[in-house]
């Protein structure tokens, strides 16, 4: 059993109501944010293992980055999550990213959305290696998909052509809606997620690490889960994926926990578990290895 405790490095401006002013700059980055970045990186040091960023261009390209500079110095692993936090199943440029509609400039002149998508991917891969010195091996989508790149063949091309060893775009975990909760559909709910958002392959080969369980945003503003919950349901799922022998990639943002868990309990709780329950805590970088 594995376990990739996977964060997305990018604010969350209306987090935690949908009400809140979202000014959309998705990759700048507040000093909340990169002193709870600081304090992951102090838990993964103290039990002794590594977790899986996933970083945007815009923050890379950031006067401050010493706290993306330490994740890479102590043996993390960074992937590349888009520049602007951009739509990459885009069809038409208002759908890209609000920074395009605020500012056409930013197109430069591009034929297509299409156009946009792929700049966005290659110039993050070639700041992270440059400023950071690593070639990112692993992609993300900003927004999880509930079929993945199923849909989006182009995609799926483009990702392989540019040498990731894998992307990972595919979530879902169904849930009830109504209040009070029950328990035991909750659980089912994440358990249900987990054993159906396995590793697989696109039909062009590009390997999917998807996101399951639950993820922090569906947890706290979704659901209106309290931290207590939300571990809860985490716990389960590293239940249910030492049983089953299962590989459990869960999806969490620092600018969410930095509010919510500003001391990494949570993240505490779920290594603590999986480590009891035999299993191993990896990065993503690391599971695919595994199917290469």
């Amino acid at each position: 059993m594995l376990t990739s405790l996977t964060f997305d490095i990018e604010m969350c401006t209306n987090f935690p109501y949908w009400t809140d002013v979202w000014d959309h700059r998705k990759g700048a980055i507040d000093e909340q944010t990169r002193l709870h970045i600081g304090k992951l990186a102090d838990v993964a040091q103290t039990l002794g293992v590594r977790f899986q960023w996933f970083v945007l261009g815009a923050a890379v390209e950031a006067d401050d980055i010493e706290y993306l500079q330490r994740l890479v110095a102590e043996g993390h692993a960074v992937g590349n999550h888009t520049y602007h936090h951009a739509n990459v199943k885009a069809q038409r440029f208002e759908d890209l990213q609000v920074v395009y509609n605020q500012d056409p400039a930013r197109l430069q002149g591009a034929a297509t959305p299409f156009d946009v998508i792929a700049d966005e991917i290659s110039s993050t891969s070639d700041l992270i290696e440059h400023r950071l010195g690593v070639r990112p091996k692993g992609f993300r989508t900003p927004g999880g998909f509930g079929n993945g790149l199923q849909d989006a063949p182009a995609v799926q091309d483009l990702l392989k052509q540019h040498g990731f060893a894998y992307c990972s775009s595919h979530y879902d975990c169904p849930l009830p809606t109504e209040k009070p909760f029950e328990w035991r559909v909750m659980e089912q709910g994440v358990g249900e997620s987990l054993r159906n958002l396995q590793p697989y392959r696109y039909p062009n080969g590009l390997l999917e690490l998807p996101m399951a369980g639950i993820s922090d945003i569906h947890a706290y503003r979704v659901r209106d889960l309290d931290r207590g919950e939300f571990t809860r349901l985490l716990e389960h799922g590293v239940e249910v994926a030492a049983r089953d022998d299962l590989a459990f990639s869960i999806l969490m943002h620092p600018a969410v926990q930095a509010g919510r868990d500003p001391h990494g309990e949570t993240v505490k709780r779920v290594v603590d578990r999986t480590i009891a329950k035999g299993g191993a805590v990896v990065t993503n970088d690391e599971i695919a290895q595994e199917f290469a």
